[in-house]
């Protein structure tokens, strides 16, 4: 798998791409020694019956009508790594759980839309109007002040992710 020098254009493109090409191997050095690690993309169709309230990012709106949820880059040999990305249901459930395990961090606006493979870390959208769309990542133990603004949209932080092969490309 080559890296993507081009931007996608919409959401559909980029399922697209994710259901065609994202099945590679690649070279990783841990301490000092090659290794091969493979990777692939798990994208489920199965549809909920549900309506997609108006204060979600239309980016996102598009993603969950094409695909319910998805793994994105999952690490086939150690499963240690990938992203999973929740379906809606998922999401307003996590979303409920942090914002009352941690509601210092999380704000009402907040909607977390997945998880890291491997660690804690969660994939968050900004749904408030000063922000509305911003991608977070957020960390287990960090106050939100010291979460990663990622991306300013879902569409952006999808090309920037599968631009690095499932790399944390903020870290």
């Amino acid at each position: 798998l080559e890296r993507i020098w081009r931007t996608m254009k919409n959401i559909e493109e980029i399922v697209e791409y994710l259901e065609k090409e994202c099945n590679f191997s690649k070279k990783n050095i841990y301490k000092g020694k090659e290794f091969q690690m493979n990777f692939k993309c798990l994208l489920y169709k199965q549809r909920e019956n549900f309506y997609i309230q108006s204060d979600i990012p239309n980016d996102l709106k598009k993603f969950w009508q094409l695909v319910n949820k998805a793994i994105l880059f999952l690490d086939t040999d150690y499963g240690q790594w990938g992203l999973k990305i929740f379906s809606l249901t998922e999401s307003l459930r996590e979303s409920s759980l942090e914002k009352e395990n941690r509601p210092k961090d999380y704000i009402n606006s907040d909607l977390v839309i997945g998880e890291f493979i491997g660690d804690s870390d969660k994939l968050v959208v900004d749904c408030s109007q000063a922000n509305f769309g911003k991608i977070l990542v957020s960390l287990p133990i960090d106050s939100r002040k010291d979460w990663y603004v990622v991306a300013s949209s879902f569409k952006e932080f999808l090309n920037l992710y599968i631009d690095g092969q499932g790399e944390k490309f903020w870290e």
